[in-house]
């Protein structure tokens, strides 16, 4: 196997196949596949989840073949290099596999010209692997329907932070995407904080729902460009294929099982206030230090006498904006959550709805109402 590819190129595809790759382990799942052939050069990592693969149409095929390698050892010394800039980088890395004796290896070579204008190439030797344990998921055939990169990215971001890939109960691994005829619905829980976001469905899927693994999700969310590249989707009994540009990303759906309901524990609330974004994560991100984890991270909301109140044990602020809202109210919660909450509303303005201190806190984006976050309380010392 010989090839050259643009180093650039290459960068970008070991940024993108990062997404899957289990890099503590030499296993399968902690390499990568590389195959050239006239169709031009695959590159290949699954972490027995989520299989990523990309094809390189540009890279010059010298000599077809086959090889496996350690990803980590690849990234650590392809990354650091500058792309060439027309006076100083890396235009191309060649790979090459040499034999000497019965020893078997595979040789990267980088060319690279430093600022004062001296060449300073790099060479790596690495080992070769078995490539039978990394799978290649079957050919995309056909999609179900289409969407969009940039608005499924932004989907999956605002409902990922709200699931726990370590949970024991199932459900709480997982993100439910459900389509009706003029909206995609994305749910995450991990038990304690919910998220939902709503998109209009401009796609041909009218009434279906899927519960999608975490690390499909994440790898989506990861790789996705948030541009208005077409995302094909196609869905088999067990998988989802989902395709963009040179890139197919294979994992897993959820058979046989039912996603808890959660509408209306986002109706739960009596009372609301309008508050500005930029002002709440302006007191709740020096905030984030001072929590402390052997206490659930506490914060204590409190609207008192007309005006806002953040605190703790050791820390505290208050707001001197009066507020439209007749009472008091106050309540105990996760202040990690509640910053990761208000971070993913996309809204200048958010409303906070309440009932009482042991009522469930939603936060939702003001102007438009589609983006969901619910907290459940702790309880009160």
């Amino acid at each position: 196997m010989e090839f050259k590819i643009e180093t650039s190129e290459l960068k970008y595809v070991i940024k993108l196949l990062s997404a899957a790759v289990v890099p503590s382990t030499t296993d399968g799942p902690g390499r990568i596949l590389i195959a050239a052939s006239q169709e031009g050069v695959l590159f290949l990592v699954n972490n027995n989840s989520v299989a990523i693969e990309y094809l390189s149409t540009t890279a010059d095929v010298k000599t077809e073949g086959k090889t496996a390698i350690i990803f980590s050892k690849l990234q650590s010394f392809i990354l650091p290099f500058n792309n060439w800039n027309d006076k100083f980088g890396s235009k191309e890395t060649k790979f090459k596999i040499k034999q000497k004796g019965l020893e078997k290896s595979v040789f990267v070579y980088v060319d690279n010209v430093l600022e004062d204008g001296t060449n300073f190439d790099g060479e790596l030797k690495l080992s070769i692997w078995d490539t039978y344990s990394i799978q290649r998921p079957k050919p995309f055939n056909k999609a179900n329907f289409i969407l969009n990169c940039g608005l499924m990215k932004s989907a999956v971001a605002k409902v990922l932070y709200a699931v726990n890939p370590d949970e024991v109960r199932e459900y709480l691994q997982n993100v439910k995407v459900e389509f009706k005829d003029d909206v995609i619905t994305f749910v995450g829980t991990n038990g304690v904080s919910l998220s939902e976001y709503e998109m209009p469905n401009l796609s041909s899927e009218k009434n279906n729902s899927f519960i999608l693994k975490y690390d499909l999700m994440s790898a989506l969310e990861k790789t996705l460009p948030l541009d208005d590249t077409q995302l094909f989707i196609e869905v088999t009994p067990n998988r989802i294929k989902a395709k963009f540009n040179d890139i197919l990303i294979e994992g897993s759906q959820v058979i046989g099982r039912e996603y808890p309901p959660h509408k209306t524990a986002l109706s739960a609330f009596s009372d609301f206030l309008k508050l500005n974004k930029k002002s709440l994560l302006n007191v709740l991100v020096p905030a984030q230090g001072i929590l402390d984890s052997d206490d659930h991270f506490r914060l204590t909301i409190e609207v008192k006498d007309g005006k806002l109140n953040l605190y703790n044990d050791n820390v505290k602020f208050k707001s001197s904006m009066d507020l439209a809202f007749d009472g008091d109210f106050v309540i105990d919660v996760n202040g990690q959550l509640v910053k990761k909450a208000i971070e993913s509303i996309i809204d200048d303005e958010v409303l906070m709805k309440f009932s009482n201190a042991t009522g469930v806190l939603i936060f939702d984006s003001a102007n438009y109402e589609n983006q969901k976050s619910l907290i459940t309380p702790i309880r009160r010392r």
